[in-house]
């Protein structure tokens, strides 16, 4: 069955859903540190915040401690985050699966990609690890390295 437009826009939904969500509720709760009753107003913050959400949307419910997160803003938006991170990875794949079962089978061709190779397993495999790594990289390592140029400055 090919894969068309239609279903390469939701992969693309899914695929931003995630970096859009915890990047611009990082970013809203650090600009507004009032609302959202933060206990480090520092560097240090932004690895609290970041891996709050982060542990959010995995469904993890893990915490970073010292972030104070008994609040109604880290509730609320916490339990979005949680629904964001759940509910679109599942329903998705399900509508693109529905999608391709409603299509009639391609004849094989010299187009035709093969998923059963190691190529294909390996090329997926960096294709993710680079999307991650785009995507998370700057927040991940802004956070210690100006918490670390902070201290040496002083």
């Amino acid at each position: 069955r090919k894969i068309e437009a239609p279903e390469v826009r939701l992969l693309a939904v899914l695929v931003l859903l995630q970096p859009l969500i915890l990047l611009g509720l990082t970013a809203i709760t650090l600009a507004v540190p009032s609302l959202t009753g933060s206990s480090n107003p520092g560097f240090h913050a932004l690895s609290q915040v970041f891996y709050e959400y982060t542990s959010s949307f995995a469904n993890n419910g893990s915490g970073f401690e010292g972030l104070g997160a008994a609040t109604v803003w880290w509730n609320v938006t916490a339990s979005f985050v949680l629904a964001a991170g759940r509910y679109p990875a599942l329903i998705i794949p399900l509508v693109i699966a529905a999608m391709l079962a409603r299509k009639r089978q391609a004849p094989e061709s010299t187009g035709s990609l093969h998923i059963e190779t190691p190529t294909f397993a390996l090329t997926l495999i960096a294709v993710i690890v680079i999307l991650t790594l785009l995507q998370f990289m700057p927040v991940l390592v802004l956070g210690p390295v100006a918490d670390h140029l902070s201290l040496v400055a002083r």
